[in-house]
């Protein structure tokens, strides 16, 4: 308990001190080179493939070879603990297509790494891999759905999908209630125009479940969205109307019901001007300083798929890499958003945002407010 405790003194020690240098340099560029640079968490694509057809997506249409292999990725985890990182997220593509999934998740809890989620369609999540993930050491898990029967089919471009991917989320969720109840389970929601009406129906699955449900913003810009039409998944004036009456009420159900919806108020609120201004050049990118994100063949992205990788852990090393001047440059740049912009991880861009943290803070007391009343 001393130990944990310890743990998060220092890690708040360490955010408090950050969050000052990010203030300072959001009222004053010159600032910028003296934010402390100490990234918490790995988003891991493991691999590009993926057996999904999503139509906001380009990953499925090609076949990806010469991934990473297991010893490499093994190495790539060794230098990311080395680094202080404490949490990793295995994402894809569709990470569950490797056969060595557990093993990868083994050798992660094996480093004691604080937290280890994963990301998946659940279309290949059977009982026994489920089983398999957790007792490696799987805390997290988060399963998209993007609406009923129809709209989610549409979405994923697989018939049956979303019989399959209920089917994972009731196993899990059996799996959470008997035998692992440290499981987090989560409903990932892409938020754009096939899916606005289908939000509230979703809220009811998730809450039937009692799992959390989150939502993501359609976005184009990052490397394996790049060329899609967006046309049709774009929200534009009537649909912004609905958007705005949405949120609203999204903002109420997250007060009457504690733990559902995952999204913070700030982040739903975002959501209402992102598709006028998806950049949002008054709200800086602090990402590069808060993540790695690594590549299928070990490219190392800083904190962002949109911009091109700045090396690979193939050729150098991580330490090699992240005390370029080249990376340090990125960084800057990326917080004073010369950059395509994007919807990567917003969520904690508006953590470190005064405003967006400000608002955040009415928003709980309204909470607090709500259940002091009942």
């Amino acid at each position: 308990m001393i130990r944990l405790n310890s743990y998060f003194i220092r890690q708040g020690l360490r955010e408090l001190r950050k969050v000052f240098f990010f203030e300072l340099a959001r009222c004053n560029n010159l600032f910028v080179r003296f934010i402390p640079f100490s990234p918490m968490k790995a988003y891991f694509n493991i691999t590009d493939n993926c057996n999904s057809q999503c139509v906001t997506c380009t990953q499925w249409k090609q076949k990806s070879y010469n991934e990473l292999t297991t010893e490499e990725v093994n190495k790539i985890l060794i230098q990311l603990k080395k680094a202080d990182v404490r949490s990793i997220s295995f994402t894809g593509g569709e990470p569950t297509l490797r056969r060595d999934l557990s093993e990868i998740i083994k050798r992660a809890n094996d480093l004691n790494f604080v937290n280890i989620t994963m990301a998946t369609n659940g279309l290949l999540l059977t009982r026994k891999k489920a089983v398999s993930f957790l007792e490696n050491g799987l805390k997290e898990i988060t399963i998209s759905i993007d609406g009923n029967k129809k709209v989610h089919e549409y979405v994923r471009g697989i018939k049956g999908s979303y019989a399959r991917s209920i089917k994972a989320l009731k196993m899990l969720t059996e799996l959470r209630d008997t035998r692992y109840s440290h499981l987090v389970i989560r409903i990932a929601t892409t938020l754009m125009k096939p899916t606005l009406n289908e939000i509230k129906k979703i809220l009811n699955v998730a809450k039937e479940l009692n799992v959390r449900w989150g939502i993501n913003l359609i976005n184009n810009s990052t490397y394996f969205f790049k060329d899609i039409d967006v046309s049709r998944l774009l929200m534009h004036d009537q649909d912004l109307n609905k958007l705005n009456k949405l949120i609203d009420e999204l903002h109420e159900i997250k007060i009457k019901n504690s733990g559902l919806i995952e999204s913070t108020h700030a982040s739903l609120e975002y959501a209402k001007k992102y598709f006028k201004d998806p950049k949002r050049k008054d709200i800086p990118c602090y990402l590069g300083y808060q993540a790695f994100h690594i590549g299928s063949h070990g490219e190392l992205y800083s904190g962002c798929w949109v911009l091109p990788p700045l090396g690979s852990l193939r050729e150098n090393t991580l330490k090699e890499i992240i005390t370029s001047e080249k990376y340090k440059k990125r960084l800057e740049d990326m917080f004073l958003k010369k950059c395509p912009g994007c919807s990567c991880n917003y969520p904690t861009n508006l953590w470190y945002h005064f405003p967006s943290l400000y608002y955040e803070i009415k928003w709980y007391t309204r909470r607090l407010d709500h259940f002091k009343s009942k």
